[in-house]
């Protein structure tokens, strides 16, 4: 296929440039043509030179950059012109810049990383053609030499948006019922990762609201006004979950060297735990570093049922990870890889993080086992057949 990869290069530490990079290498390794063009004010015009040359068979964009460009106020968009499909690949639930979501046309597909996102992207997002759900592979690509794994301490690469600081804002910056309504949210989102995060936090979200709404919601018969306090909501209370679940991670090791990476963590570096180091972010594409520690890193997923982009990223350089989520906890894939799995137990996360110090070889090539498996049912040829298979649904024959 020839290819086009649309690329938002502004964003914090430039986290697409790199995947697109990585991406296209893997597409490339596989026969596709690839080229990465910038999501830019020149992107309609180098489209069309591109197409004119020789016809582009899709293009492919993170979290739906890009999907409503047209030439013209209200006239068709750019891949209505061009006739071609655009494929967006979101990685974000649908309360997050809900205008990316909501383009419903016959040549955009949202496919969607995480099932429950897709799962509320079709409740909450009336269209023609519903949201996909798609496991994404691992779109990285190993380093050309294996590192050496030197350092006993886990790396937390994380940025912070600390509940603490959050409870404080919103205590300060709403009305008391509605402080009422995001403090218990806020609780019950915590219990449930402490009980074993076995709850999807969205639902348990939509379970604060009066009756009828979640009912409502949940049969895909939300009106507007609904909908947006839903989205509203969700911004609020979405962010809890990862949050939470990082900060707990400190909580529960204190005793065990830890270098976060990130902003927003000046609360915990003012305990002035030795154990405990903080440092700022670079650029993703010069992060390799942190992947070269002997224990490895501890990532946190953004839900339960996800796995996350720097868990596939260890995973290539052949690093060792422990990983808060419950991704595909009921499968063959999770329950032979439990000991790289943790939730809100804080005896559980540390005998699993003692197993990974007592032994950090057998630890990486766990690990290793776990990749090998998980790319064996997530490939990219396989994904691939899947967007062409969803392609063809819409009349769109797209070459193997």
């Amino acid at each position: 296929m020839r290819i086009i990869i649309l690329n938002w290069s502004d964003g914090e530490n430039d986290p697409f440039s790199y995947f697109n990079q990585q991406f296209r290498q893997q597409l490339v390794d596989l026969g596709h043509e690839v080229h990465l063009v910038p999501l830019d004010a020149l992107l309609s015009s180098t489209l069309h030179l591109i197409q004119a040359a020789a016809p582009i068979d899709v293009v492919l964009t993170w979290q739906g950059l890009g999907s409503m460009t047209s030439d013209a106020p209200n006239g068709p968009t750019l891949w209505e012109q061009l006739g071609i499909p655009l494929v967006c690949l979101h990685g974000d639930h649908p309360c997050y810049n809900p205008a990316n979501h909501q383009p419903s046309s016959h040549h955009v597909m949202h496919l969607y990383t995480v099932s429950a996102f897709a799962r509320d992207a079709n409740r909450l997002i009336p269209r023609q053609w519903p949201a996909l759900f798609e496991e994404i592979p691992s779109f990285f690509v190993a380093p050309a030499a294996a590192p050496e794994f030197q350092g006993d301490y886990f790396v937390l690469p994380k940025n912070l948006t600390d509940v603490v600081e959050t409870r404080r804002r919103w205590k300060h910056s709403c009305d008391a019922a509605t402080y009422r309504m995001l403090s218990a949210g806020a609780d019950a989102i915590e219990l449930a990762y402490r009980n074993g995060n076995d709850r999807d936090h969205h639902e348990v979200i939509l379970d604060m609201l009066a009756s009828p709404i979640p009912k409502t919601v949940r049969s895909g018969r939300a009106n507007g006004k609904m909908v947006d306090l839903v989205f509203q909501l969700s911004r609020e209370l979405d962010q809890v979950h990862r949050n939470f679940a990082s900060a707990f991670v400190l909580d529960a090791l204190p005793d065990v060297p830890i270098r976060v990476y990130g902003r927003g963590w000046e609360r915990f570096a003012s305990r002035g735990n030795p154990q405990h180091t903080f440092h700022p972010f670079d650029r993703l594409a010069q992060g390799d570093w942190q992947y070269h520690s002997a224990f490895g890193i501890i990532d946190i997923a953004p839900h339960r049922s996800s796995l996350h982009d720097r868990t596939l990223r260890a995973m290539r350089h052949g690093a060792g990870f422990l990983i808060s989520s419950s991704w595909r906890r009921d499968e063959p894939i999770h329950q032979e890889f439990e000991s790289l799995f943790f939730a809100g137990d804080a005896n559980a996360l540390a005998a699993k993080v003692d197993a990974v110090r007592n032994d950090p070889a057998a630890h990486r090539a766990r690990v290793e086992l776990f990749a090998s498996v998980f790319d064996a049912l997530f490939s990219m040829d396989a994904f691939m057949a899947r967007v062409r298979h969803h392609a063809a649904e819409r009349g769109f024959m797209l070459p193997a």
